[in-house]
């Protein structure tokens, strides 16, 4: 492969048509789970995507709001004041 041009394809058909009929049922029941297992992946990943969205967004407004909310205190100006004694 360090010449770039990859691997060879593989011609499995020669070597399909070679295995037993119990070998090709077992073949083609394992091709079946494993684009099960893919189709379910891939489901798997989307829901995973919309969930961090979703954390995500609601980090990032509270962080926003907390900014927000305290800008807008105003209770630290009090201490600039001097109190009058009685």
């Amino acid at each position: 492969m360090a010449d770039g041009k990859g691997m060879e394809k593989v011609d499995m058909s020669k070597e399909f048509s070679k295995l037993s009929e119990a070998d090709k049922y077992f073949v083609r029941k394992l091709e079946q789970m494993n684009r099960d297992r893919a189709k379910d992946m891939k489901t798997l990943r989307r829901k995973n995507w919309m969930t961090a969205l979703a954390i995500g967004t609601g980090v990032a407004s509270i962080y926003f709001y907390s900014m927000y909310a305290v800008r807008q205190e105003r209770f630290l100006a009090d201490f600039d004041t001097v109190p009058e004694k009685k």
